[in-house]
C-alpha cells in the first residue's frame, strides 16, 4: 500500500516588508433530438442552480420548453403543474426550460409569479442546453430516464391537444403522451410512443445553429488557446493546483469530453459569483462569448487547425510562492505526517512555536501543501497559551487553505 508523505509550509509577509475525442458532427440542416441528455447545470428563476446528473437517483425527470408571455406556454405550464402534482409523491422531477434570448431571469421570475408556477424555470441564457437537446419550439416535452444514462425516453407535446395552436383544455386528452411515457419509465418498460412531432407553438430562435458548419473553423491557435491561457492555465500548469497541466494541444484534445462537461456544469473555472448581481474585480469566470466559443469548438471535434501551439510554446511552471507577494519574510514549517492510501484520516492538530516574540502586523499569509493531491484543507489559529485545551482556543485565525485558494 502506497503512502504519501504530507507536509505543509506557511509563509508570512510582514506589513511594509518586502483521451477520448469528441467526434465532429456531420453538416446537416435537420435538427435531431439526441438519444441521451448530456449533463448541464442551469440556474432557475429563483437563483437556485440545478445540475442534471446530480439527480441520477430520480425515477424520471421531465423538462418542458417555455416562453414568457405565450398563451400556449402558460396553458402547457398549467397542465404540467397537474402532472407534477400527480407524480410528485413518486419522486418524478419537473422543470421548465427557457432558451429564449429575450427572456431574462428576472422576467421569468415575474412570469412565474404572475401565473402561479411552482415548477422551476431553468434559464438557458447561452442556449447551449437547448442547442444540445435539439429544441425548436415552446411546449416541447422531454421525459428523461436517469437510470439508463439519462436517456430521452420521450420527446413531443404534453398530449395531442397541444399540437393545435389553440388547445381545447376543456376536453380530456385522448393521447396523454407525456403521462404515458412517465408511467412506462416508472414501470421499467419501453415507451410505446417515444417521439411525436411538435406541430404547434412558437419557434425559438437559435442564431448559433446557422453557424454550426463554421464551428470546425474555430482556431485553436488564435481563439481557444488564448481563452485557456486567460482563465485556466494559472491553475492548470506544472506545479499548479489543478490535476493536470494544459501545456499542449494534445492534452486539451485528450481531455475534451471532460472539459466540455466541466464548463457546461459550471464546475470550471471555479468562480461562482453571480454575473447578474454586479461587476467583480479579478473575475475568473468565462465570459458568455468565451464559453460558447470553447463549447462549440469542443463539439466540433476540437480541431487542431493551423498556427502555433502557444500552450506548448509558452508553458510555464507555478511559482513556489504567489508571484504578487514575492519571497516570504518568515517561513514556518508544519510537521509532516503520513496519509494512508485508504481509510479515514482524523484531524491532524499540529502545534508549532510562534516565530514572533513581539506584536507583529501580518500583511499576508500563504500555505504551501507538501502534497496537494492528499491535502483537503488547513485551518490555522494563534493561541496565547499552548497548554489551553482546543475548546478554549481563541478565534484568532492566521490563514487557511483549500484547493484553489490563494494567499490571504
Amino acid at each position: 500500500m502506497k503512502r504519501a508523505l504530507m507536509a505543509s509550509t506557511v509563509a508570512v509577509a510582514l506589513l511594509g516588508a518586502a483521451t477520448v475525442a469528441i467526434a465532429a458532427p456531420a453538416p446537416t440542416t435537420s435538427i435531431a433530438v439526441p438519444e441521451k441528455a448530456d449533463n448541464f447545470q442551469l440556474t432557475d428563476h429563483t437563483r437556485l442552480a440545478h445540475e442534471l446528473h446530480y439527480f441520477k437517483a430520480a425515477p424520471a425527470i421531465v423538462l418542458m420548453t417555455q416562453a414568457n408571455g405565450s398563451k400556449l406556454s402558460r396553458q402547457a405550464a398549467a397542465e404540467l403543474e397537474k402532472l407534477q402534482a400527480a407524480y410528485k409523491a413518486r419522486g418524478v422531477l419537473f422543470y421548465m426550460l427557457n432558451s429564449n434570448l429575450s427572456d431574462t431571469r428576472d422576467a421569468a421570475a415575474a412570469e412565474a409569479k404572475s401565473q402561479g408556477f411552482d415548477i422551476p424555470i431553468l434559464i438557458d441564457e447561452l442556449q447551449l442546453v437547448g442547442e444540445s437537446l435539439g429544441v425548436q419550439k415552446e411546449g416541447e416535452v422531454f421525459v428523461i430516464e436517469p437510470k439508463s444514462g439519462f436517456k430521452i425516453a420521450y420527446h413531443g407535446p404534453l398530449d395531442e391537444r397541444f399540437n393545435k395552436a389553440s388547445p381545447n383544455l376543456k376536453a380530456a386528452a385522448r393521447e396523454a403522451y407525456a403521462a404515458n411515457a412517465i408511467d412506462a419509465v416508472l414501470a421499467g418498460k419501453a415507451v410505446a410512443t417515444s417521439r411525436v412531432d411538435v406541430k404547434a407553438g412558437k419557434a425559438i430562435a437559435f442564431p448559433e445553429r446557422a453557424k454550426a458548419a463554421d464551428f470546425s473553423k474555430i482556431s485553436y491557435a488564435t481563439d481557444i488557446a488564448p481563452i485557456l491561457q486567460d482563465k485556466c492555465v494559472s491553475c492548470h500548469q506544472k506545479g499548479g493546483i489543478a490535476p493536470f497541466a494544459m501545456d499542449s494541444y494534445e492534452v486539451i484534445k485528450g481531455f475534451a469530453p471532460m472539459i466540455r462537461e466541466s464548463v457546461r456544469t459550471d464546475r470550471m473555472p471555479p468562480y461562482f459569483a453571480d454575473p447578474h448581481i454586479g461587476q467583480f474585480k479579478n473575475d475568473q469566470a468565462l465570459t458568455p462569448k468565451q464559453t460558447k466559443t470553447l463549447i462549440h469548438w469542443l463539439e466540433a471535434g476540437a480541431p487542431r487547425g493551423a498556427g502555433p501551439d502557444v500552450l506548448k510554446e509558452q508553458a510555464g511552471e507555478a511559482p513556489e510562492w504567489p508571484a504578487y507577494l514575492g519571497k516570504p519574510d518568515v517561513v514556518v514549517d508544519i510537521p509532516a505526517f503520513d496519509v494512508p492510501a485508504t481509510g479515514i484520516v482524523a484531524y491532524q492538530n499540529q502545534r508549532v512555536d510562534n516565530p514572533f516574540k513581539e506584536d507583529t502586523w501580518l500583511k499576508a499569509i500563504s500555505i504551501k501543501p507538501g502534497d496537494r493531491s492528499v491535502l483537503h484543507h488547513v485551518v490555522s489559529n494563534w493561541s496565547p497559551d499552548p497548554k489551553l485545551p482546543r475548546s478554549k482556543l481563541p478565534g484568532g485565525s492566521v490563514g487557511s487553505y483549500t484547493p484553489g485558494a490563494e494567499a490571504q
